[in-house]
């Protein structure tokens, strides 16, 4: 019987020694994981006309309220950030980002905007919990330039290459930063310029659906 006791005694401690490891992960995770909204998206040190109306602004989402597609990505689909089940265990944020239709004419060297309804792409960061009970979140990849074709004529989609993500901060209070360097086609000097922009996000629910 007292060998019993102590093997169960055992069990007991064992138990309670593993419990608030895994309550305090759960813990951590719970202060980032759930669905966010996008609540504004700021050009650093530019403003640019990115929907030819004559009027230049640093207000991304107010520059593709024009580009429905587009203007959908950033303000009607959110970001999830999921859970990790251990420490170290790596998770991705993905981030939809608005995209013009932009297409460059190599004959007669002009950029043409075709199709007004936009598109997107996704950025993706990274984060983890590390043993110390931090998260640490950081840039993964640098846009995707697949997306796009070109020929002997044209280029299409050019605003998709030179986009990366530069720097992610989640405040564990409910909100995030992502700063990203997004590809524009800019109609007020006819160029295409690679731009940072800081997109602010809200969480909107604890829930991932």
């Amino acid at each position: 019987m007292r060998r019993l006791f102590h093997t169960l005694l055992v069990l007991v401690v064992f138990a309670s020694c593993n419990k608030p490891a895994d309550d305090t992960l759960e813990k951590i995770t719970d202060t980032i994981v759930g669905r966010y909204m996008c609540k504004s998206a700021t050009i650093q040190g530019y403003q640019l006309d990115l929907d030819g109306n004559g009027i230049v602004s640093d207000d991304v989402i107010a520059e593709f309220e024009r580009f429905e597609a587009a203007f959908w990505a950033i303000r009607d689909r959110p970001v999830r950030i999921s859970p990790v089940k251990e420490y170290g265990q790596v998770a991705n944020i993905n981030i939809e980002i608005p995209k013009q239709r932009v297409n460059y004419d190599k004959r007669t060297g002009e950029y043409l905007i075709k199709i007004m309804s936009g598109s997107s792409m996704y950025i993706c960061f990274r984060y983890l919990v590390d043993e110390s009970g931090k998260i640490v979140a950081w840039p993964y990849n640098e846009g995707n330039s697949i997306l796009g074709w070109e020929d002997d004529d044209m280029i299409e989609f050019v605003d998709y290459r030179d986009n990366s993500a530069k720097e992610i901060i989640l405040d564990q209070k409910g909100g995030f930063q992502a700063l990203i360097d997004c590809t524009f086609y800019d109609f007020a000097t006819d160029k295409i310029i690679t731009v940072p922009v800081l997109f602010v996000y809200e969480r909107v629910s604890y829930s991932l659906y």
